[in-house]
């Protein structure tokens, strides 16, 4: 038997029951009950207990949600905000704004490396870029801003200007993969990282379709599991880039382990 939950599914035994994203447990609910453009992922494991959740519904419009940390600013601390005229589920998301040559960078407040203690991880979010300069755009990652000067990007997922790339960056940046779709402006987009801590790979949905990516520097290196840095992860990062005054939304911003 199956329990369908929007962002998390999992085959479970009757006797158990999962929380969606609204905080309300659910039953066993057949396909055809499933909310038209939400995303549905099935796997036979266990999940666990969200890691981060945040849907920045019970935050202050015009504040900085209480989950999140600025680590750099981008175009100032009061454009990292929640808002309520741009959202994907509910009434709100969350608005960073990054500037020219300095991102807008948001890490998790209450995690650190025992949070993500688990082989298979999960993350995933709405994400959507209003402006779009030269560069980077918009990120989800896991990271660790303890390391080097920047911090490490162990697995990430960026919106660049040419495309939505998958790659790594720690004392240097990794390989980029390309998946061939360029972001649309004003688009909310579901992005899905999972994990393998001991392959050292992750895989990437993106809108519930597994992507493979090209080597930007190799055309014949393509694949759909990208090299992931092995440290410790303590950190969810999600941000604007440093191409000219970008703006990225988020949106159900959720990590988990597969157990």
């Amino acid at each position: 038997i199956y329990l369908a939950v929007p962002c998390l599914s999992v085959a479970v035994s009757p006797s158990i029951t999962l929380k969606n994203s609204t905080s309300q447990r659910v039953g066993f609910i057949p396909s055809k009950a499933m909310t038209p453009g939400k995303y549905y992922y099935i796997t036979t494991k266990k999940l666990s207990e969200p890691i981060l959740y945040d849907d920045f519904e019970s935050e202050t419009t015009g504040s900085l949600p209480s989950k999140w940390y600025i680590q750099y600013e981008g175009r100032g601390n009061g454009y990292q905000v929640v808002v309520s005229d741009v959202f994907r589920n509910g009434a709100k998301s969350f608005k960073t704004e990054g500037a020219g040559s300095w991102s807008a960078t948001l890490t998790s407040k209450d995690t650190d490396a025992a949070s993500f203690n688990h082989s298979m991880l999960v993350l995933q979010a709405y994400e959507r870029v209003s402006r779009i300069g030269s560069g980077h755009n918009g990120v989800l990652a896991f990271t660790n801003h303890g390391l080097g000067h920047w911090g490490y990007y162990l697995a990430r997922v960026d919106f660049q200007n040419n495309g939505i790339q998958a790659f790594n960056h720690g004392s240097s940046a990794g390989a980029s993969y390309d998946f061939g779709v360029t972001p649309l402006t004003d688009t909310w987009y579901h992005i899905r990282l999972v994990c393998d801590k001991d392959a050292g790979t992750y895989q990437v949905f993106l809108n519930g379709t597994l992507v493979s990516g090209k080597n930007t520097a190799d055309a014949s290196d393509i694949r759909d599991a990208f090299p992931m840095l092995n440290y410790p992860i303590t950190n969810i990062t999600i941000g604007a880039g440093n191409g000219d005054s970008t703006v990225a939304h988020y949106d159900d911003v959720i990590a988990y382990a597969i157990e």
